[in-house]
């Protein structure tokens, strides 16, 4: 039985998590999502939706094959953009299930339909970005190593091209997470609230090139949706077919 004065119960349950991602690793089962040349499944778009649906059925499938969000759509964006230095630093360990990270882009003060109006900005001070803003719905953020920022540094380019992706470690100074926002009356999926005040990181975390902020979100955000998508369809048709067998 669950002691409340132990963590015995949950440790359990992460020792058999845990367990159950070597295994998959092991055979094979492991990054649907990237390709063979980083250890990966090296599935096409077909058959990583139908992946996508069949492991949800299970809450901790996606997880276990390491292709879970959102650290699938973000070793997806790094494997494209990352630097060899990015790759050492953050891609491998998210390639290997060590750490967890997040996509810092939507903000609470302004429209997120339009994301042209961010206000987040970053600016160069020698070898350092100094990132000032506030996120909100940055899902996983409290248990994430890192995050992409996606924050402004170009504000003399046309609005599609002022933006940038810049990879904040989570321990930074100034990197606060005011709280887990609340959705659908849960806490639950980390959807956090952050603060940026005055976050200093190297210029080597610049990912991609200065302005390409908007191509990199939409080379994220455009196969994620798919996937993403599929997982949730998964549940459902869990849910369904739970459904039927209490009907019958």
């Amino acid at each position: 039985p669950y002691d409340k004065g132990s963590n015995k119960a949950e440790d359990d349950w992460s020792d058999l998590i845990n367990e159950l991602r070597r295994e998959a690793k092991a055979k094979g089962f492991w990054l649907p999502h990237m390709p063979h040349s980083v250890g990966g499944m090296g599935l096409g778009v077909t058959a990583l939706a139908a992946v996508s649906a069949e492991a949800a059925k299970v809450p901790y499938g996606p997880y276990i094959l390491n292709a879970h969000a959102p650290d699938e759509g973000n070793m997806h964006t790094l494997h494209h953009f990352a630097t060899e230095y990015q790759r050492e630093h953050y891609l491998n360990p998210l390639l290997e299930g060590e750490v967890r990270s997040c996509f810092s882009m939507t903000e609470p003060d302004v429209s997120g339909a339009d994301p042209t109006g961010l206000r987040t900005r970053a600016v160069r001070d020698g070898d350092e970005w100094v990132i000032n803003g506030h996120k909100w719905f940055t899902s996983g953020a409290n248990i994430a190593a890192f995050t992409t920022v996606f924050c402004e540094t170009e504000p003399q380019q046309q609005k599609h091209a002022r933006f940038s992706s810049i990879i904040v470690p989570t321990d930074t100074p100034g990197y606060r997470i005011e709280r887990v926002v609340p959705t659908m009356g849960s806490t639950l999926g980390g959807h956090c609230e952050v603060r940026l005040d005055n976050v200093r990181v190297p210029r080597e975390n610049l990912l991609g090139g200065r302005g390409q902020g908007f191509v990199i979100a939409q080379k994220r955000l455009g196969p994620g949706r798919i996937f993403h998508c599929m997982r949730w369809l998964g549940q459902a048709q869990r849910a369904f077919e739970l459904m039927c067998e209490y009907a019958k």
